[in-house]
């Protein structure tokens, strides 16, 4: 597991677009999205009576065990918020004491080290409805259905030095659907794609994270300066050109299927080189304009062909 030091160098290397100052709207989101702000709605006239949380109160208030050492009973709302800020602490870890008693106090991740096999986090847009404002207090992941709550907080807090308050999974089990084999019956197989199955985990953050603009947001100059930060950074271009010249290599093992011996491969292929040909008689004639020479009769002709053969 990495150290304090350079858990925080990594988190600031890699937040470097996220630290910006959450908008009212934004603000607005994450508190909407609290506990408490759940259990005071459920307060409001025309809601629901269903609040295990008030029941739980007046079972306690009717038992004498939130009488305050003044003689005075505990309010419902000061009751609640005692209650609530335990369910909002940062998961994972705990106050450990220093050996100096002048020091602050370390924080510690409770468990031990483990080594998880190759996996992908993939960090998706969260959900936001139409005229919502977008919550910067929740990050959204695609995750491998074997990886529980407790792996996802460890991950993040192990290696991007992220802490969690909350974590939320669930599971979208892809449809069935039937498919021909063998030419006579049929199977139910799950679909894939884009419609496979997959295991969603939402986060609570403490500290908001802004998801970057997607490039078709982008301007002109935004774009380019994105290009040029993920070619400097990851070599993009220069990735998709040696994927291209290894499926065109048949010892690669990256043989593409379009580059099998096909009827439309082959007619596709014959329409490109007929129209690198024209191109290359049209540039002939055009020189050959250009320079005073008649580009009609045999000996203009046979020139123009000459150039064309040997470019």
């Amino acid at each position: 597991m990495a150290s304090k030091a350079s858990r925080q160098a990594f988190t600031v290397l890699s937040r470097s677009y996220s630290t910006q100052t959450p908008k009212a709207t934004a603000k607005a989101a994450q508190k909407a999205s609290l506990p408490l702000q759940v259990a005071l709605r459920r307060e409001q006239q025309g809601q629901t009576n269903l609040n295990q949380d008030r029941a739980r109160y007046e079972l306690l208030k009717a038992k004498g065990e939130l009488i305050q050492p003044n003689g005075e009973t505990v309010s419902y709302s000061e009751w609640l918020e005692k209650t609530t800020r335990r369910r909002r602490r940062v998961r994972g870890t705990k106050q450990r004491t220093a050996e100096d008693a002048d020091a602050e106090p370390e924080t510690e991740v409770v468990g031990q080290k483990i080594y998880l096999p190759n996996l992908v986090f993939r960090l998706m847009r969260n959900h936001t409805p139409p005229g919502q404002p977008y919550n910067p207090y929740e990050a959204t992941f695609r995750i491998p259905r074997s990886l529980t709550k407790n792996d996802v907080r460890s991950y993040l807090s192990a290696v991007y030095g992220v802490e969690c308050t909350y974590i939320r999974t669930d599971n979208y089990i892809a449809p069935l659907k039937r498919a021909l084999v063998d030419g006579h019956r049929t199977e139910a197989k799950r679909v894939g794609g884009t419609e496979t199955t997959y295991k969603r985990a939402v986060v609570g953050l403490v500290e908001p994270f802004m998801y970057p603009n997607a490039v078709e947001d982008m301007t002109a100059k935004e774009r380019d300066d994105h290009e040029a930060w993920m070619e400097r950074m990851f070599q993009t271009k220069t990735y998709e050109k040696y994927k291209k010249e290894m499926k065109q290599d048949p010892k690669s093992g990256m043989l593409s299927k379009r580059a099998m011996s096909n009827r439309g491969h082959i007619l596709e292929k014959v329409m490109q080189k007929r129209k690198e040909r024209d191109e290359l008689m049209k540039n002939a004639v055009q020189n050959l304009v250009s320079r005073g020479a008649t580009p009609f009769g045999a000996g203009s002709l046979k020139v123009a062909m000459s150039e064309s053969t040997e470019a």
